[in-house]
């Protein structure tokens, strides 16, 4: 590869970004205004100088991962493990990173895994001069579009998205079959031709999920996400089975081998693409092939994600072709970033990056204006 040089120094940075409202899933509060958007930056630095960013976003209510452990998974553990090695070879990097942190039954700590993985792509990309589209080897789109997240009250949170050029809506459901039933058809009367994804984050019992897809299907819904806890699969498989509408999976797939079991029990219509809860954007191409080659739906989604994420799952999309309204809703939700500029968006419409790497560049002010001292 031309200019390629092995990795020299991972350095990993604690920031909390405002947010501008609450935000809430079926297993509670994710940030608030008060509490703000905490995230780990980790920047890669190669043995010419050339410095490539990732982005970890740790949700413990979403997943085990926390702020204070990605910071010592990817200080003590994975940096050791990828320093010195070409960041190039993606394949090996993973390898390396899933020795030092051992899958279990899911990834092994992916979201602190994916930022290593985003660093790569971008020091790669840069080290390259081209976008990160020609690394993931496809370009089915230049743009993707976005859904509102519908938050509150949903007649007011539906007029908002609408003043704000949304056509699309997203809501959070898995707190009772009966409320989100409701919640939905409200949602529904208020935007008759949008596309509507209920988010269930595991939310329902085992038992509710028939029932909850019938409601929620005949309340307006056109696709209903992560409806059991991952390991629910029996059970997910009868609601797949019971075709009240499209089940898409989202926490339970965290990597390929987890695809591949989902695809053969069937337990799923669709892959929810999330860069962060696969490990990075190498797996979750991998799944994305995976799902293109079972005949699978794709979306994509996010995690209250800054920039570089963002990014990352806006050109992962747009790489596959995903038509859907993608529910990253970062630029909704965060009143700041790391960002020097944020891609080129028209309302709900964002453009991929076409920059060298992810695309985008980091502020080196507002990193340290955001920095946390940990």
């Amino acid at each position: 590869m031309s200019g390629a040089a092995a990795v020299a120094s991972i350095e990993a940075i604690a920031v909390r970004l405002p947010m501008r409202e609450a935000f809430a899933t079926s297993r509670g509060p994710v940030g608030t205004p008060e509490s703000g958007r905490d995230l780990v930056l980790v920047r890669m630095t190669d043995e010419r100088g050339r410095t490539g960013w990732g982005e970890a976003g740790p949700i413990p209510r979403w997943s085990p991962e926390t702020l204070g452990s990605v910071l010592d998974t990817v200080r003590g553990h994975l940096a050791p493990a990828t320093v010195g090695r070409d960041p190039a070879d993606l394949g090996g990097l993973h390898a390396a990173m899933d020795g030092a942190i051992a899958p279990g039954r899911g990834r092994g700590a992916p979201i602190a895994k994916a930022a290593i993985d985003l660093a790569a792509h971008d020091l790669v990309g840069r080290q390259m001069g081209v976008p990160l589209w020609r690394l993931l080897g496809r370009r089915g789109r230049e743009a993707v579009r976005l859904s509102w997240t519908v938050l509150g009250d949903p007649g007011p949170a539906v007029r908002l998205g609408r003043s704000a050029g949304f056509a699309d809506f997203n809501v959070k459901v898995g707190a009772g079959i009966a409320a989100d039933e409701a919640l939905v058809r409200a949602v529904r009367a208020e935007a008759p031709a949008a596309f509507l994804w209920a988010d269930a984050n595991g939310g329902y019992a085992p038992h509710e999920g028939v029932r909850a897809a019938r409601a929620l299907a005949a309340a307006g819904a056109d696709v209903l996400e992560q409806p059991l806890p991952p390991h629910a699969l029996a059970a997910t498989r009868e609601v797949v089975a019971a075709h009240a509408l499209p089940i898409a999976l989202d926490e339970a797939v965290t990597s390929p081998a987890d695809l591949a079991e989902a695809a053969l029990l069937r337990t799923l219509d669709i892959l929810t693409l999330k860069v962060t809860r696969t490990g990075g954007l190498h797996p979750s191409r991998i799944c994305a092939e995976m799902a293109v080659a079972h005949g699978l739906g794709l979306l994509s989604s996010g995690l209250t994600d800054g920039g570089l994420a963002f990014a990352a799952n806006v050109a992962l999309a747009a790489a596959f072709g995903v038509t859907a309204p993608c529910a990253l809703n970062g630029p909704q939700l965060l009143d700041g970033d790391i960002l020097a500029a944020g891609l080129p968006r028209d309302g709900p419409v964002v453009r991929a990056p076409e920059g060298p790497g992810l695309g985008v560049e980091v502020d080196l002010d507002k990193v340290e204006r955001y920095r946390l001292p940990m």
